[in-house]
């Protein structure tokens, strides 16, 4: 219904059961989580939209961070390298535009 009103943009934002939830956040990479598949649902539904995805490791950590957390310090290089694989299989599974909206030390620079 949004299509044929001429809205097109659509910006995806996981609600991750608890279950899944762990200090690396590593659900958000998995190629057959919530994101990939929803994204690769709508783009075959709807080849034209245009699907946008929120890269930040807080839906995907049991810590309820944007970051991985060890001994309450968040592990900056850690945290990159794990967004940067979220962003990477966002992008494969059909992502349009993978939006950071965690910005801290360098890590829009490295998506």
């Amino acid at each position: 219904e949004s299509m044929a009103l001429g809205v097109k943009t659509f910006v995806l934002f996981p609600k991750v059961p608890d279950e899944l939830k762990t200090n690396l956040g590593v659900e958000a990479y998995n190629p057959a989580g919530i994101v990939p598949r929803a994204l690769r649902m709508i783009k075959e539904q709807y080849p034209d939209a245009v699907l946008c995805t929120d890269v930040a490791l807080d839906p995907y950590s049991d810590q309820g961070h944007d970051g991985v957390v060890e001994d309450g310090k968040i592990l900056n290089d850690v945290t990159i390298t794990q967004l940067c694989k979220q962003a990477v299989c966002q992008a494969r599974a059909g992502s349009d535009v993978v939006a950071p909206s965690d910005m801290m030390d360098g890590r829009v620079k490295a998506i």
